[in-house]
C-alpha cells in the first residue's frame, strides 16, 4: 500500500514525543484507532525496507524514534510511484504551478500528480474559493489557465507563497529546505522562475533608498520589499500596473 501525508506527519510526531497513545491520533485525524493501526502496519513495512527501526504498540501508546537525519533521508527517498498525494499537497502543488510557471499545462500536472481530469477540477473549484479571498481566480482562454484579478491582491499572494519558500539576506537568495515530494517540486518551479530576476540589485535599491532617507529598515522589511519587487516587476513587464495611491497603501501594511 502507497505511503500519504498522514502517514508521514504520524512519523514526524512521532519522533518528537517518542511516545503518542492511538486516541490521539485516531482523534487528530478523525478516523478510527483500527485506521491508525493499518498505516502504522504500513508505514513499518517501508521502514523495515530502508533497515530502519519499526513503530511499536504497546497498551494503546504508539513508541517510536530515530535520529532525525535518518527520518529526514527516509522521506527523501520515497518513491513518488509508492505515494499518494492528499488534497493539500494536490491544491498546493497546482497553485504554485499557476502563479510562477507560463508553461503549466493542466496535462503534465495529472500526471505528475497521478489524478484524473474530474480530481483536478474539483481541485481547482477548491483553489478558487481559497483565491477568492484575495479578489482572485482561475480562467481558461485557449486552453490555457490563468490566475487573475485584482492586481494588487495577486502580487500579495505571490509575496506570501514566495516567503514560504526562499529568504533573502544582505540580497542573496538562501532557499528552504524542503524534504517532501510536492515541496521539493514546487521549489523547481519558484527557481525557475527567479532566474529572470537580478535579485542583488533590488535590494541595493533598497539600500540606496535607506541612504537616502537616511533611516534603517528592519531587515524583515528589507526583506518583504525585495520580495515584493520581484513580484512588481514581473508583473510591469506583463503590462500589469497598479495606481500609485494602492501600491503605497500595500506597501506601507507589508510588515503589519
Amino acid at each position: 500500500m502507497s505511503l500519504n501525508r498522514k502517514e508521514l506527519s504520524i512519523l514526524e510526531e512521532l519522533n518528537k514525543s517518542i511516545k503518542i497513545s492511538l486516541t490521539y491520533f485516531a482523534e487528530k485525524y478523525n478516523v478510527s484507532e483500527r485506521n491508525i493501526r493499518y498505516s502504522i502496519e504500513n508505514l513499518n513495512y517501508y521502514l523495515l525496507k530502508f533497515s530502519l527501526a519499526e513503530i511499536k504498540i504497546k497498551k494503546g501508546e504508539v513508541y517510536w524514534s530515530i535520529e532525525q537525519e535518518n527520518l529526514k533521508n527516509f522521506i527523501e527517498s520515497i518513491d513518488i510511484e509508492n505515494y499518494i498525494f492528499s488534497k493539500e499537497e494536490r491544491e498546493n502543488y497546482i497553485l504554485i504551478s499557476y502563479l510562477f510557471s507560463e508553461k503549466t499545462k493542466i496535462t503534465d500536472i495529472e500526471k505528475y500528480l497521478k489524478i484524473s481530469r474530474p480530481t483536478i477540477k474539483k481541485d481547482l473549484l477548491s483553489l478558487d474559493g481559497y483565491l477568492k479571498e484575495f479578489e482572485v481566480g482561475f480562467i481558461r482562454e485557449e486552453n490555457t489557465i490563468f490566475i487573475v484579478g485584482k492586481e494588487k491582491k495577486l502580487r500579495h499572494l505571490k509575496l506570501l507563497k514566495l516567503l514560504e519558500y526562499l529568504d533573502i539576506k544582505n540580497g542573496k537568495v538562501e532557499y528552504l529546505e524542503k524534504i517532501y515530494l510536492t515541496e521539493k517540486k514546487e521549489l523547481e518551479i519558484v527557481k525557475r522562475y527567479l532566474e529572470k530576476f537580478d535579485i542583488p540589485k533590488y535590494y541595493n535599491i533598497i539600500l540606496q533608498i535607506e541612504r537616502e532617507l537616511k533611516v534603517e529598515f528592519d531587515t524583515k522589511f528589507k526583506k518583504l520589499m525585495c520580495i515584493y519587487l520581484i513580484s512588481t516587476i514581473e508583473r510591469i513587464d506583463k503590462n500589469f500596473i497598479i495606481t500609485k495611491k494602492d501600491n503605497s497603501k500595500f506597501l506601507s501594511q507589508l510588515t503589519d
